[in-house]
This record gives C-alpha cells, structure tokens and sequence, in this order.
C-alpha cells in the first residue's frame, strides 16, 4: 500500500479566537493531538508545519519557505520536506473530521491519478483536509513567487479528484459538511465542545 505521509498544518495566527486555538482542549485532547490522531489514521510519519516555539513537544516541525502566506505557504513548506509522493494536509482546527473519512479519502487518492484529492462541500472545496501529491510542489512554488495565494486556483479540473461529501452516497457512508467546521472563534469553539459532549451522551 502506497505510503502517506501526514502535515497537520498549525501556522495560524489565531487572531480571531484571542489564544493559540491549536492547544484548546476538546474533551481532554489539544485540537493539535486531536489533528495528530487524524492524521494517523492513514500516515505513519507525521510533521506539523507551525512554529517550532509552540509545537516541537508534539513532532518534528517544518518551517514555511515562504513565511506569512498562508495555507498555501504551508502547504508549499510540507510537499518540500516529503519523501513520499501522496500526502495528507491537515488544518489543525477541525476537529470533527473523523478517521472514517480519513481512510475514505486515502482510498480515493491511492487509486486516481490525480494530483490533489479533496473534498467539497456546498460551502466549497475543502483545501485542508486533502491529499496533494508532490507533483503540487512546483505549481505552488510558481504561484508563491507570483504572490498568487488562493489555493482553489489552482486546482486543474484534469488533475483534480474531487469528492462530493453531500451526494447520498457519502450522506449514506455518515460522510456531512459538518465534518469540516472549523474553529475560528470562542464561539465556535464552544459550539463544537457541545456537540462533542451531545454525541458522547447519545
């Protein structure tokens, strides 16, 4: 089975939520090792793209090439360090993405031949919570120099396998957009801590 190595990207500000979000805890777990434990599911090797400051006592960390320009920098830093052709990109704040979909979306990506695999909700794509092969590092690297940061352009629709979490067979397999809320503010924040505690009491 083809190796995937996982990224949980972590290099947020947290500006919005007025704290490091990454090490609120969710029924006892930090939303890092909550994002770790993911990541898990499918990789054996794992890295976290963020400070090192903040995050060495969870991992080995990569630092961004390109600092301050977001996912895509991260994302760009993480394809650099890999040694593996498939790996998983793993935003640090979305907690609710379960290790069902995880496997779901490995399955998917070892058997196409694409060079991004990731999901779609009605909201949009969902860029970080995917898997980018390496061929993606020099797309990214050509769109960093040009300071062109929005991840979703450049997504070729020939080399992109895009999964429709909302059609009935994914709605069949438990698979929701819910699945990819992520925390931004206290609010957020303490929405997700009640419907993690309603699904533990259910």
């Amino acid at each position: 089975m083809e190796a995937i190595t996982g990224f949980i990207l972590a290099g947020g500000k947290s500006s919005r939520m007025g704290t490091e979000k990454a090490l609120l805890p969710i029924q006892g777990k930090s939303l890092i090792d909550t994002a770790i434990a993911q990541a898990r599911t499918i990789c054996e090797d794992i890295f976290i793209v963020g400070p090192k400051e903040t995050f060495a006592p969870y991992g080995r960390i990569v630092k961004d090439v390109y600092p301050g320009c977001g996912p895509l920098g991260g994302i760009h830093a993480a394809l650099g360090r890999s040694q593996t052709k498939l790996n998983l990109m793993m935003a640090v704040d979305t907690p609710l993405v379960s290790s069902e979909f995880v496997a779901h979306l490995a399955e998917v990506a070892r058997s196409a031949n694409a060079i991004v695999t990731l999901p779609r909700t009605a909201q949009g794509l969902q860029p970080l919570c995917a898997i980018y092969r390496t061929d993606f590092l020099p797309i990214a690297e050509k769109a960093l120099k040009e300071g062109r940061l929005k991840l979703d352009a450049l997504f070729h629709p020939a080399t992109t396998r895009v999964i429709d979490v909302e059609n009935d067979e994914m709605r069949l397999l438990g698979f929701t957009a819910a699945l990819f809320d992520n925390l931004n503010t206290r609010e957020d924040y303490e929405r997700v801590i009640r419907e993690k505690t309603r699904h533990a009491n259910s």
